[in-house]
Order: structure tokens, then sequence, then C-alpha cells
């Protein structure tokens, strides 16, 4: 085939002529040509199957169609002024109750109310007033029946109110209260008890832990915790109970420990320090056996000190010689302590030098007289004597003997007067006498017919001179 066949006819009818042959020769057609080629054979294609295929016709959209709204009937009004009316008495009927908060005591009733109510909202919404008027009226009744729960509704809510308090339910004991306060507002209990119940969630939750604390053996922490629910309720249900047991179990733990220290203390030779912890453990358990061994031990420690103490008392006393006091001493401690040598010593030495002191003062006293007159014979030979003793025993045998030296007395009388000394001499109506009297009291009497007896009393004294009694009768009868 002749290369001019492959050309394309020109279409402005120019007569075009075939390239002629580079005179170089040997190279092929250029290549725009063969792409010219190809495209008129994918035209050709392209054309022919769109000539053979079949052809398929559009289908029409449809119209969308535009709503046409329908007339609202006008409502009757009088079913309207009827649902209004319902609604009205729903609404009288509702106010006193909510004031009351019956979802805390209506539980069921009030929750069914509640739906019936947004039912018949829903429907007077819709102004379908013949549904509305018929719920608001048919719950005309119920509301009336929770109404007449009211009176009395304080002393029902009252246990309700303490129980839920004691249970830590916060909102409910709170809501209980409020309820009573609505009907009943100067209830006392609910008024007291309101403030306590607003806290009851964080007391009850106090308490748990204390009880956790306890019940772990944990008795600081327990009380630590109680000390928590007494800043937030002094008296919330449970915890004086609980309280009374960490106290006694702290107690206990306390007790040993104050037993170990007043134990110790005594050891130390310290009763004040052992007394000190044997009153803390005698006032938390007086009858632990415990308790009465440190008393029995404590009190010997006491007594022995006492009696250390007051020896030293008995001995002092004895230094200034007062022997009196010392025996009285000596007799104190001998009722503490009987048994101790040095304690009959100290006893049989002050009663000995006692005694001795009363005879040297009585004989002082009474000198004259013959249980004087043995004691001085006692007390002539003396040996290891008191130095106070010594001096008043050798005063007492000095006097005893100036008053066995007589002294001249003379006794004058008018020779009609009978004279006598008392428990001495009787005499016949004289003139004058001489005698010798030892130191004494003397009395003389004189007696004569007619006339008053006379008593004369002298007193002759040891060592003294010559004296002169006169005894008359002078006044007549």
């Amino acid at each position: 085939m002749e290369d001019e066949l492959l050309q394309p006819i020109p279409l402005d009818g120019e007569k075009r002529t075939s390239p002629k042959p580079d005179s170089g020769g040997g190279k092929g057609p250029r290549p725009f040509l063969w792409i010219g080629v190809l495209l008129v054979l994918g035209i050709g294609v392209f054309v022919g199957i769109n000539r053979f295929s079949p052809r398929v016709e559009p289908v029409p959209a449809e119209p969308i169609p535009i709503p046409i709204p329908i007339p609202s009937p006008t409502p009757d009004p009088a079913l309207r002024e009827r649902a209004d009316r319902a609604l009205q008495a729903v609404v009288e009927q509702m106010r006193p109750l909510r004031q009351a908060e019956p979802e805390w005591w209506a539980g069921e009733a009030w929750s069914r109310v509640q739906k019936k109510i947004e039912t018949a909202d829903q429907w007077m919404a819709d102004a379908d007033f013949v549904r509305a008027a018929e719920a608001y009226e048919a719950l005309i009744p119920e509301l009336e029946a929770l109404s007449a729960r009211l009176p009395g509704l304080p002393e029902r809510l009252w246990p309700l109110a303490n129980a839920a308090y004691a249970n830590g339910e916060r909102d409910r004991s709170v809501g209980l209260l409020q309820a009573m306060l609505s009907v009943e507002s100067g209830h006392t209990g609910a008024q007291a008890l309101l403030p306590r119940a607003r806290v009851a969630d964080q007391s009850f939750e106090r308490l748990q832990q204390a009880r956790d604390f306890a019940g772990k053996s944990e008795w600081d922490l327990a009380w630590a915790e109680l000390a928590r629910v007494d800043a937030l309720d002094d008296d919330f249900p449970g915890a004086d109970e609980l309280r009374e047991r960490v106290s006694g179990e702290i107690g206990r733990l306390e007790f040993q420990e104050w037993i170990s220290k007043a134990f110790a203390a005594l050891e130390r030779q310290d009763p004040e320090e052992a007394e000190r912890f044997l009153k803390r453990a005698a006032a938390f358990d007086p009858d632990h056996a415990a308790v009465r061994d440190l008393d029995s031990q404590l009190g010997d420690l006491r007594v022995q000190r006492q009696v250390v103490r007051m020896r030293g008392e008995a001995e002092a006393l004895e230094e200034k010689e007062q022997w009196k006091e010392a025996y009285e001493r000596w007799l104190e401690i001998s009722s503490l302590d009987p048994n101790t040598p040095w304690v009959k010593e100290g006893l049989a030495r002050a009663l000995k030098w006692k005694v001795v002191e009363e005879k040297l003062e009585r004989g002082t006293l009474h000198i004259g007289t013959a249980q004087t007159a043995q004691w001085v014979e006692e007390f002539r030979e003396r040996t290891d004597w008191p130095a106070g003793l010594d001096a008043k025993a050798s005063e007492l045998v000095e006097t005893w003997d100036r008053h066995q030296q007589p002294v001249d007395v003379v006794v004058r009388s008018d020779f009609e007067t009978e004279v006598s000394i008392v428990r001495v001499l009787n005499w016949d109506a004289f003139i004058e006498k001489k005698l010798e009297l030892k130191p004494g009291s003397y009395v003389a009497r004189g007696r004569r017919m007619g006339y008053r007896d006379v008593r004369v009393p002298f007193e002759v004294k040891p060592g003294g001179d010559k004296m002169d009694v006169t005894v008359i009768c002078t006044e007549g009868i």
C-alpha cells in the first residue's frame, strides 16, 4: 500500500502533496502521523457503538406534594371551663400536701398522683379538655385521702424520723421532721432533733468508723472517732454504749499500767508515788487482786515509814523529858508495830520515867503524906536518872527532910476557952502552951460555953522561926 493512501483527506478541499522522503533516506514516517491515525480510528469506533446501542428514555421526577394545613376545631368553652375548675381544685388540694412533703410518708400513693398529674397536664396542653377534666377530677379523691392523713401525722412520723436519724439517713430524717413541723410547727422534739438530723450522715459515719476501730481493738482510734461524733452530736444513738465499752477497754489497759508503776514505786521505797497510782487503779477496779495486794504492801510500807517517823518524835520527847507525851507516842508506835524489840524497849522506858515523874509531882503537892514519905525513901538512892528527874527527886527529898524538922509553936488562950489542934491534940482551958509541930497546915479550934466556937488555921513553914497562935472565944450566943 502506498503511503499516500494513509493520509487524511483535507477538509478544506486543498490538495495536499505527500511529503517527500528525505534525501537522506532510510527514516520512517514522523510520529505525529501515527498519533493522528489512532485518533481517527477511536472516534470511528465510538460513533459506531453509539449508533447501534438501544436508546433509554429518561424518567421524569415526581413533584413534591405541598402539605395543606388542616384547620383546628374551635374548643368548647364549657369543656375548657370544666377542665380549669378541676385543675384549680387539684391545686388547692396539692398546696398543703406539698408543704407536708408527702414523698417521705405517702410513698407510692404520692408517686401515682404525680404521674397522673403529668398525664392530665399533657392533655390540658393538647387542649383535650375532656380527658384533662376527667383526669383532674379523678385525682380529687386520692388527694383527699392523703389530706385525711395529715391530722396526727407528727405522732406517726416521729418514730420514723428517729429511726432514720439513728441510721444516718440524713435526707429522710430531715424530710420527715420538716413534714412534722409543717403540720405542727411547735413540735419541740422535731425542733430539737432537726439540726442534729442535718448532720446525721456524718455522725453515723464517724460512729461506724469508731465501731470498726473497736472491732480491731484499736481503742485509742475508736475513742478519737467518738470524740468527733460528740463534736457533731453529743447524743447520737449508740455512741454512749460504744463509749462505755471503749472507755472500759482503755481503762483496763491503763489499769495494768498503773499497777505496774505502783509496784515499781514500792520497790523504790516511794509510797507517795505508789499511792498515787494505786488510787487510779482502785478507782477503776477496787476489788481486783492486784489492787488488794498492792494496798497491803503499801500499807506495810506506810506503817514502816510512820513507825520510823514516830520513833524520832518519841525520842525527841524523851530528850526534852516530856515523859507523858513520849509514852503516848510509844503507845501509838506499839499499836502499829507491837512486836519489834526496840518498840517494846521504848515503851517500857517511857512508862518507867512517866511513873517517876508523876510520883515526884504528887509528892511535891502532898509533901506531908505517908505516901510521899515512902516515895522519898525510894528516891534517896538513884542511878542513871535523867537529869531533870534527878533534880526533881533531889528537891523532893530535901523538901521532905525540911518538913520533918519540927518548929516551936506557942498557943495562947484566956483560960476560959478549951483549945484543940485538929488531928493533933486537945487541951482544957489554959493561958499558954508550947509545942513542936512539923511543917504543914494546921487548924486550932476553941470552944467555950455560951460562946461561938472559933477556928484558927495556921501554916508551919519548914525551917521557920517560932510562931504564936491565939485561940479565944469572944462572940457570945
